[in-house]
């Protein structure tokens, strides 16, 4: 029944492959659902990926996160992360929570129907082989129904949310940097010395998903804060990753 009502309520032409491949270059860094399209075009479920699409959304998204990545060049030296940064996923997961809810409202679809539909039929994909049919679904194999559900909850995952906000970091470095001289780009990064760690000790640190090992300068004992130059990697496209 809530497939039906899905199908129902949304007359609107299946984009092109074409169109989704653009829907997949920069907004889809920022809003993931975009890419589980390509899985249900021209089925019952497309209908809840394809509001994800809406052009003030995507614009929304992008905004919040080009707003926060300079808050992610930042280095990390004891392996967890600045509490700020959970903070800002809460924000940018609650951007696709209200999103989603519009969705829904336009199905006519409760939040609690969803979950139950969801639930019964990854019970019948679990039975079923990859490549079959999802009965009900209108033409979604049960693989690809993996595929939707890791694209719908996209959002809620840190670790997606932390890689995006990589990538954006990175690429605010790059234009801020524009014209700057030299072959490398470089960020002057503020790192704290973990407890148990002295000058002369090598400590690695993670900056922008990447890992530098530097030995800590004299003086600087634990507690203490000192600065070094690192790499400013180029970003990498975000594709598609299974749970994410």
């Amino acid at each position: 029944e809530i497939l039906a009502r899905a199908r129902t309520h949304d007359r609107r032409e299946a984009p092109s492959f074409v169109a989704l491949s653009c829907a997949m270059a920069d907004g889809d860094v920022s809003v993931p659902q975009c890419r589980g399209l390509r899985e249900v075009v021209g089925t019952r479920l497309e209908p809840f990926l394809r509001g994800f699409e809406e052009r003030s959304f995507q614009l929304g998204v992008q905004d919040i996160v080009q707003r926060l990545a300079p808050e992610f060049l930042v280095a990390c030296s004891d392996g967890s992360h600045p509490i700020v940064w959970t903070l800002r996923h809460r924000e940018y997961r609650e951007m696709f929570e209200e999103q989603l809810g519009a969705i829904l409202e336009g199905l006519d679809i409760e939040r609690e129907e969803l979950i139950e539909w969801a639930e019964a039929l990854r019970g019948l994909a679990e039975g079923l082989e990859g490549d079959s049919e999802l009965p009900g679904t209108g033409g979604v194999r049960c693989a690809d129904f993996d595929e939707f559900l890791k694209a719908l909850t996209a959002s809620e995952d840190y670790e997606h949310f932390v890689r995006v906000m990589f990538h954006a970091a990175a690429k605010f470095r790059e234009e801020e940097a524009d014209g700057e001289q030299g072959t490398g780009l470089l960020q002057e990064v503020e790192i704290a010395v973990p407890d148990g760690f002295g000058p002369g000790q090598p400590l690695t640190i993670e900056f922008l998903g990447a890992t530098y090992e530097l030995v800590i300068p004299d003086g600087c004992h634990s507690g203490a804060t000192f600065r070094a130059s690192v790499p400013v990697a180029p970003p990498l496209p975000l594709h598609h990753e299974a749970g994410n």
